[in-house]
């Protein structure tokens, strides 16, 4: 277990709040940020394992011939490298690095 979701163990024991309910606000609050520092509502979506505390942030994009905003589109080209599935209008769930996103917030935010 790491040290995230053994510290939110011992805020539910000494706090009395529930340890969803704090992964569920550490869930919004990313989400909230991706889509603040991106300027788009509800693109982004955040999953915490309730277990492990892994997260994962995904990014709503549709499939584009030509990508004229990166935050909200997706190549169709990009797109067929996830599945060759993919078509023109499709919309993609990409998975966005903590890392790649946590820098922008905080430069963001300043």
């Amino acid at each position: 277990m790491t040290e995230l979701m053994l510290s939110l163990e011992q805020l539910e024991k000494e706090k009395g709040i529930s340890k969803d309910v704090i992964i569920d606000s550490i869930e919004k609050g990313i989400c909230d940020a991706y889509n603040k520092y991106y300027g788009k509502n509800e693109n982004a979506s955040v999953q915490m394992n309730r277990e492990t505390g892994e997260m994962n942030v995904f990014a709503a994009k549709t499939v584009v011939e030509n990508v004229e905003d990166n935050a909200i589109e997706i190549s169709l080209e990009n797109a067929r490298m996830i599945s060759p599935q993919y078509n023109i209008g499709d919309t993609v769930s990409v998975s966005v690095t903590l890392r790649q996103l946590m820098p922008e917030i905080l430069l963001f935010r300043r």
